[in-house]
């Protein structure tokens, strides 16, 4: 493989991991439609990956989870235990689906070691926002204002992970401005507590 190749498929790599911070199940189903339809290349991820995830199968489960996560999601104050549960859980996927793409690192402890930096990190800190973002819904809402973040984080981890598999570096800066932004809602949030606390 070439170094552009190499660099193209490790952002390819954390680009759909940051969209597992928004939806689990959906860059998994998203890889594993790329892979089979062709536009991941294999040589981009690693072998184990490649079999595992463009089989017929492999779709037909993520299919399913996507669903249930999706429908789960709707369901006001269940959604936020699932934030909690979800957490680990994905930052479990953006380790694991950017050690896959991290083709040119042979060493398998090097490889894991980039992917919870950079894949498993992302995730957990995009889930972390998220499911800040959620509970501050839940409290001026009374939760009736979930089901449409939900529905914006569905379209969010969707596009992102197809912008991550043919324009990755747009899906990185994508990430950094989410974080920029999100940095400045709570510096705003804890400065106006702040304010109302004062006698």
């Amino acid at each position: 493989m070439e170094h552009t190749d190499i660099v193209l498929s490790a952002l390819i790599g954390i680009g759909l991991a940051v969209a597992c911070g928004f939806r689990i199940f959906v860059p998994l189903l998203i890889s594993s439609i790329g892979l089979k339809m062709g536009w991941i290349h294999a040589d981009w991820v690693t072998d184990s990956f490649f079999k595992l995830l463009s089989s017929p199968m492999a779709i037909a489960i993520f299919s399913i989870a996507t669903v249930t996560e999706i429908v789960a999601y709707k369901i006001p104050y269940f959604d936020h235990i699932l934030d909690v549960l979800g957490t680990p859980v994905a930052i479990i996927a953006g380790t694991v689906l950017s050690s896959s793409f991290f083709v040119g690192i042979e060493d398998p402890l090097l490889r894991y070691a980039l992917a919870i930096i950079s894949g498993g990190a992302s995730a957990g800190v995009t889930q972390g926002v998220t499911s800040l973002l959620r509970l501050g819904t839940t409290k001026t809402t009374g939760g009736l204002g979930n089901p449409f973040f939900a529905v914006i984080e569905l379209i969010t981890s969707t596009v992102l992970s197809v912008i991550s598999i043919f324009l990755p570096i747009l899906a990185i800066l994508f990430f950094a401005l989410f974080l920029f932004i999100s940095l400045f809602l709570f510096k705003k949030i804890f400065k106006k507590k702040a304010v109302n606390r004062q006698p």
